[in-house]
């Protein structure tokens, strides 16, 4: 109470007030009897002088006397140096409700919310303290610390906003902590980060004001016992609807005379790109919307990805270092000494998550600086317990150094990462298959900067042993076209590589690599060129498993091209060279397109001996990704047989299969073979619903070819139904798929549906067009060739109609509209 009365100037004051009575005492005593006053008005004067005293104390309490242009000032919380927030406030709903419950929390002394610059801290903060109460808020001294860097700013810039006479001859720290000691106050403090060594001084205050209270924001957390921390991330950036993020660009194009309905659903995954590229930080997109006026979405989307300077402001009311996305990088860099600055750039290496291990064994930080990093909102941990180098935070820090990265960095950065693949592919299909696909697909943006060094400096034993395991994990995480680019350029680049014979036989296995590739995404034409360059290498080179890998895959395609004769030369050569090496799983698959040769050729016996080879090879390898093909396989050929309950019992098997081990490829080829069953069984429904979860799971994966072959199951199904139209769009979905792979198998068979849905509708004439181009074809399966036949014995065939081929005959029928 005496402090702060003291404070209040209330005891000078009440000498100002007794000093001066007395002098008006005095003068009256002289000059009322002169002038002829009356006694009584003296004593009414020396009465009234008494009486006011108490009331002199009592303004005193209440007003200061200041000299501010020659009035009194009535005592009021000072000035705001934290300006209010003039947007409106968008998502963080999450934090917001955090905080609040921190606020509400009497034990909840010290409050920092800690985040990178520009992440919204004090966006937050000031929206939780607008909600508080009234009396809440009048009970507040916000202070912003934009400039301050020492302990002693800190205590300064209090004194002032706390209104006290700050001098030499008095300690300002206790100044300022015998203020608060009688009168509590929250202080709100704002940008913290250059005065954290200013904690033991908070920490005095809350001691000597137990209802006293601290909220901080800061890109760096204070590091004391009582302190809760919330620590603030990017906003939410997912596909899945609007989240804050999007929501927030969406505002601010709003202001900017963009609103949201004008989107459509491209404009929407471009900004979920952009918000993407930004980490979710609220300035960034914020910087990165205002240009919506000028630039495209697209526009936006480009020069973010290409670093160009877009992201400053156009206005002028936020602080310097927030007007651009660079000063607040700058800013944060700036903070860090030159151990922690080398050890983040260092970290930047990284694309993806990297565990604590990774970041010893690279870039030389243990956990200490991993810890401190991540305190300085440099670093993100993970909720798996990995770390993560914000995107701009990591493109930021490599271009501080213009010889970055080092060549040791690279080297070891490397070498973990190849060893990183070997360790994380054999779990694909077996049954922590979504543990590693996930981790593969995390660490892929390393491993591909792995696979690139690795071609630098011509490390081939590195890249040797990466081939398998890459290309195993691109095919399973649906990445063909990333994986026919990896290995084509990899190839290309061996091609000017000195010309060694280990360079040249390298660059033929990945060529035969690429081509099976191709093959797997239905580029049919493109993965024979490939092979056909391949072979040409391979061949003079002696056999070994890199040719037969080659000759088993062109074996493959040349079946699907129809080539049977060719395929079983291929595949029997390929056979011959694993079983001379004791390759099983190589065994497996030359086994494997051997029974397909066979079964195509119509030797049942020649196709079940193989298929049932590939089976006991991949049972004893573990290998359920190939039992659930033979299995597929030796269904088909039961189906052929007319053994409908055994195809339905080995589909049935080979989904399950897949299953287990989260093969969606193998699920998918289930899937369309158990509706070709169905509808043989005469359940319609079923076929549908298997056909099109087919349909749908190959389209996603970028399987153009057979997607075609789930087509053609749905179009069938349709026949059975009665639905010809339907069928007709089905039949047109397959072919203009099998025209673009040229699947020669599956045109002709698009095509005989098609001659049976013109047939139906009384096109003679088109039927016929569309029939006699198959009829020369003998790579049909049974089903189409039943058809064809029967379509045959009704039209007959016509010499009168110009011959044309497969090819001509399918585009011509593509061109003309359906209704055709």
């Amino acid at each position: 109470m005496f402090g702060e009365a003291r404070r209040r100037r209330v005891f000078g004051t009440v000498g100002l007030y007794v000093t001066g009575a007395f002098v008006v005492w005095q003068v009256a005593d002289i000059a009322f009897p002169a002038l002829g006053v009356p006694e009584i008005v003296l004593t009414v004067v020396v009465v009234a002088s008494i009486g006011g005293l108490p009331i002199a104390i009592s303004l005193a309490w209440i007003y200061d006397i200041r000299r501010t242009r020659g009035v009194l000032a009535r005592k009021r919380t000072p000035a705001l140096d934290l300006a209010p927030a003039l947007t409106s406030f968008v998502g963080r709903q999450d934090e917001l409700s955090r905080l609040d419950s921190l606020l509400e929390d009497p034990h909840a002394r010290l409050i920092s919310v800690v985040g990178p610059g520009g992440i919204g801290k004090t966006r937050l903060l000031l929206e939780a303290l607008a909600r508080r109460s009234r009396p809440s808020r009048e009970n507040q001294v916000r202070i912003s610390l934009d400039d301050a860097n020492s302990p002693e700013a800190l205590v300064s810039r209090l004194g002032r906003a706390l209104e006290l006479r700050l001098s030499e001859s008095v300690d300002p720290n206790e100044l300022v902590t015998a203020s608060l000691s009688t009168t509590p106050r929250t202080l709100v403090l704002d940008g913290c980060e250059g005065v954290v060594d200013a904690a033991p001084f908070l920490l005095s205050i809350l001691q000597a004001s137990p209802e006293s209270r601290i909220i901080a924001t800061s890109r760096v957390p204070f590091s004391v016992r009582p302190e809760h921390v919330l620590q603030l991330q990017g906003l939410s950036y997912t596909q899945d609807g609007l989240d804050d993020a999007d929501r927030l660009f969406a505002a601010v194009a709003e202001r900017e005379g963009a609103p949201l309905e004008e989107w459509g659903p491209s404009e929407a995954e471009t900004v979920r790109q952009i918000c993407e590229l930004l980490d979710g930080s609220p300035l960034a997109i914020e910087l990165a919307a205002a240009w919506v006026g000028t630039l495209s979405l697209a526009e936006i989307e480009r020069s973010v990805r290409e670093g160009d300077e877009i992201l400053e402001d156009k206005d002028s009311d936020r602080p310097e270092r927030q007007r651009s996305l660079r000063g607040v990088l700058d800013s944060a860099w700036r903070q860090l000494d030159t151990v922690l600055a080398d050890t983040l750039a260092d970290l930047s290496i990284f694309e993806g998550s990297f565990s604590s291990e990774a970041a010893c064994e690279v870039a030389g930080a243990d956990v200490r600086r991993l810890r401190t990093l991540a305190g300085r909102s440099c670093l993100r941990r993970k909720e798996d317990g990995a770390w993560a180098v914000p995107r701009m935070v990591r493109e930021h820090a490599r271009g501080q150094d213009p010889r970055w990265p080092r060549p040791s960095l690279r080297e070891r950065h490397a070498a973990h990462f190849a060893s990183r693949l070997l360790t994380i592919v054999p779990g694909i299909g077996s049954k922590d298959h979504d543990l590693a696909l996930a981790r593969f697909e995390e660490e892929f943006a390393d491993v591909r900067r792995a696979w690139v060094h690795g071609l630098d400096v011509e490390a081939f034993d590195r890249i040797e042993t990466m081939i398998g395991p890459l290309r195993k994990g691109l095919e399973h995480s649906g990445r063909l076209k990333e994986a026919s680019f990896l290995f084509s350029e990899a190839a290309s680049h061996l091609e000017g590589a000195g010309g060694t014979e280990r360079a040249h036989r390298l660059r033929g296995r990945l060529l035969g690599v690429t081509g099976h590739v191709h093959r797997a995404a239905g580029e049919l034409a493109e993965a024979v060129r490939m092979l056909e360059e391949s072979l040409s290498i391979l061949l003079p080179l002696g056999p070994n498993a890199d040719l037969a890998f080659s000759l088993n895959a062109m074996g493959d395609v040349s079946a699907l091209l129809g080539r049977s004769e060719d395929a079983r030369i291929f595949c029997t050569k390929a056979h011959a060279i694993f079983e001379a090496e004791g390759d099983e799983r190589g065994i497996a698959g030359t086994a494997n397109n051997l029974g397909v040769v066979a079964q195509r050729l119509g030797d049942h016996a020649e196709a079940r001996h193989y298929y049932e080879r590939s089976l006991k090879a991949c049972e004893a390898l573990g290998d359920r990704h190939g039992c659930s093909f033979a299995l597929n396989n030796l269904g088909v050929l039961d189906h052929e047989t007319g053994d409908l309950r055994s195809a339905e019992t080995r589909y049935a098997e080979a989904r399950r299969v897949s299953e287990l081990v989260r093969d969606r490829y193998g699920v998918a080829a289930a899937e369309t073979n158990l509706a070709r069953v169905a509808l043989a069984l005469g359940d319609p429904e079923r076929a549908k619903a298997d056909a099109t979860s087919a349909r749908d799971t190959f389209e996603s994966l970028g399987d153009v070819v057979n997607s075609a072959v789930a087509s053609l199951a749905l179009a069938d199904t349709a026949v059975q139904q009665g639905h010809w139209r339907e069928a007709a769009r089905y039949f047109r979905d397959a072919l203009r798929a099998a025209l673009a792979r040229d699947a020669q198998p599956l045109i002709g068979e698009a095509l005989v549906g098609l001659a049976d849905v013109f047939w139906n509708d009384g096109a003679t004439e088109q039927a016929l067009a569309a029939l006699n181009p198959t009829l020369d074809c003998d790579t049909l399966d049974p089903e189409a060739v039943s058809r064809r036949e029967r379509l045959r014995a009704i039209l007959g065939t016509s010499t009168a109609l110009p011959a044309a081929s497969l090819h001509d005959t399918a585009r011509q029928l593509l061109n003309q509209p359906e209704e055709a």
